[in-house]
């Protein structure tokens, strides 16, 4: 992050006259460098509320942040997919179950361990593979392939900074119903490496339930069928897809 942006107890501290204009002041520059899955989100949410019951909020927020890390969790696996756990409020309805990180890395090294035919320390080999998580939630399945992919590059004497591109804008397919969910699932794969940069991605939230044209979506099943749907990081344009399988996007 730039060196710019004011830490949380510039904005917040005990001298902040107005913690709500600093606070979106300091947001609106980080999101012109990055990070809008977690700031846009914010900002609309700290945007609307009145001064005095953002600055609470704030106050709030700041006191669990500071004791996040004294604890030393922010490397705590997957500290997103239990936050968003207790934040859902319509887990049955939509059938969202929390994947435990542990029982992720298991899958994920089971998954990769087929990949035999794949020569690890080949960027280009790795570019051409397709992982899909088709209800991705918080990431924790995406994120501990991605991790045992790197690793292995890592073991063949690769650098997996290397790779991430390739990974962010080939390789990865994410997708849910909850838009926030696919946020946080990009938000904690951009994490992996902070200092590199990707453009285009396939992490798309998929329509569910009843549409404006009355048309009723299913989410993932959608692919079974020809669809759209809108890709979050990129222009606006559509997915194409033909029987089920996604091909391009223009």
């Amino acid at each position: 992050m730039s060196d710019s942006i004011p830490n949380i107890h510039q904005v917040c501290g005990r001298l902040a006259i107005n913690r709500q204009d600093a606070v979106l002041k300091a947001w609106d520059d980080i999101l012109e460098i990055n990070s809008r899955p977690i700031f846009d989100a914010a900002k609309e949410i700290i945007g609307i509320l009145p001064a005095y019951r953002a600055s609470e909020v704030l106050r709030i927020l700041t006191a669990a942040a500071e004791r996040i890390q004294e604890q030393g969790l922010l490397y705590e696996n997957d500290l997103t997919g239990h936050v968003f756990q207790n934040l859902i409020v319509d887990r049955k309805y939509l059938a969202a179950f929390y994947t435990l990180p542990t029982s992720a890395a298991l899958l994920a090294r089971l998954a990769v361990s087929k990949m035999k035919n794949i020569d690890r320390k080949d960027k280009e080999a790795v570019g051409q593979l397709r992982i899909a998580d088709f209800a991705c939630g918080t990431g924790a399945l995406l994120s501990a392939v991605y991790d045992q992919i790197a690793n292995r590059h890592e073991r063949t004497g690769g650098n997996p900074a290397d790779l991430y591109q390739a990974l962010m804008e080939q390789v990865l397919y994410s997708f849910d119903v909850v838009h926030y969910a696919t946020c946080l699932t990009a938000s904690v794969l951009s994490g992996k490496q902070p200092g590199k940069t990707y453009d285009d991605t396939w992490f798309c939230t998929m329509p569910y339930g009843q549409q404006k044209d009355k048309a009723v979506k299913i989410g993932s099943l959608e692919f079974l069928d020809q669809a759209e749907q809108q890709i979050l990081f990129y222009t606006g344009a559509p997915v194409k897809q033909v029987r089920g399988q996604v091909v391009s996007c223009q």
